[in-house]
Parts: structure tokens; C-alpha cells; sequence
């Protein structure tokens, strides 16, 4: 659960940011002239451009293998006598 909340966060944060800068310009961000569907979609691909970048820079500096061998994984445990 708590790996989807991070990307959801991310998504959402140009949302935000654009609702806190209609405050901090003493506009209403409740007022749906403000959120048009230009501008919906604009916010949107924001978002999910910075949760792609996030996933790609986590992934790539998890350190965990995405291809090649994994000899931890091939070797067999011994049975127990």
C-alpha cells in the first residue's frame, strides 16, 4: 500500500502547487474558472511526467538487478539428512 501512495503524491503535486498559487494571488482555487480543461490536462501531464521521472530515478538507484544472471538465485540449497 504504502508504494502507491508516493506516485499518487507525485501525480497530484502540480495540482497542488497551481490551487497554492491561485491562494497566494488572492484568487479562490475553488472557483472552476480557474480550472479549465487546458489547463486540467496541462496539470496532469505534469504529473504523471515527474511520478515516470521518480519511478525511473528510484529504480535506477535501488540498486536491484533488472536483467542479467542472479547467482544468488540459481544456487540450490542442500537437503537436510
Amino acid at each position: 500500500m504504502a508504494r502507491y501512495i508516493v506516485p499518487i503524491l507525485l501525480f497530484f503535486l502540480p495540482f497542488v502547487l497551481f490551487a497554492v498559487y491561485l491562494w497566494l494571488t488572492n484568487r479562490n482555487p475553488a472557483d472552476p474558472s480557474h480550472w479549465t480543461t487546458r489547463g486540467l490536462v496541462s496539470l496532469g501531464a505534469a504529473g504523471l511526467v515527474i511520478a515516470v521521472v521518480m519511478f525511473v530515478l528510484a529504480g535506477s538507484y535501488s540498486g536491484l538487478q533488472l536483467s542479467g544472471r542472479n547467482d544468488e538465485a540459481q544456487q540450490t540449497i542442500a537437503p537436510r539428512r
